[in-house]
């Protein structure tokens, strides 16, 4: 499909070309917000200066504040997005593939039937999500692990917290919705570790 996709683009709503060779933060995508900030992260003392300029001003114009946790707008910056799509469009092939092979081999631990398995891959939202450039499908990855350290957690109560933190913390780098991961983690870490929590009841 990624082979497929560089060769005959696919045109969405008549006017959107989808593409690993196109630049798609125009189109449905959200990386648009992200290679702004991004742009902004480039000359962060002036963007602040101008920015507390505005906010303290008598008559502040239209602010367009544009600020995220770091790792998104870094990676389009490490990337050369948009000036060269296909750089990013190769890490979104390799987090679709790592995506597939662990979320398999999970299913295929919990002792699923190979059926299961074969129809899992048929749910289309992996490859419409992996050709559609949006920043959701990047942060689905440390997701799954973070779902699969947390169940394991609760499989074993004595299992370590180190990785579901580098999870979390991942999470929060990527999107700002990233600390309930954090909170939730320590929580879970205080009730399972110090008994703090074993009262309350909330798990």
């Amino acid at each position: 499909l990624f082979t497929y996709l560089c060769f005959f683009p696919i045109t969405l709503n008549t006017s959107h070309v989808v593409s690993p060779l196109v630049d798609q933060s125009s189109t449905i995508s959200d990386l648009d917000f992200y290679v702004k900030t991004a742009q902004q992260y480039g000359d962060f003392t002036h963007y602040i200066r101008i920015t507390l300029s505005n906010f303290f001003a008598d008559q502040p114009a239209n602010n367009s504040m544009m600020l995220s946790p770091p790792l998104l707008p870094i990676l389009t910056l490490l990337a050369q997005y948009p000036a060269h799509p296909i750089f990013l469009g190769i890490i979104y092939l390799l987090v679709g593939i790592m995506l597939h092979f662990y979320s398999l081999k999970w299913l295929h631990h919990q002792q699923l039937p190979p059926l299961f398995l074969y129809l899992f891959l048929l749910i289309p939202h992996y490859y419409v999500y992996s050709i559609v450039l949006t920043t959701t499908y990047l942060y689905a990855l440390p997701f799954l692990f973070y779902c699969i350290q947390f169940i394991s957690i609760f499989k074993r109560h004595h299992h370590s917290f180190k990785w579901l933190y580098i999870w979390a913390i991942l999470l929060c780098l990527m999107r700002a919705n990233g600390v309930i991961f954090l909170l939730l983690t320590i929580l879970v870490h205080l009730k399972y570790r110090y008994k703090i929590l074993s009262k309350a009841k909330l798990f």
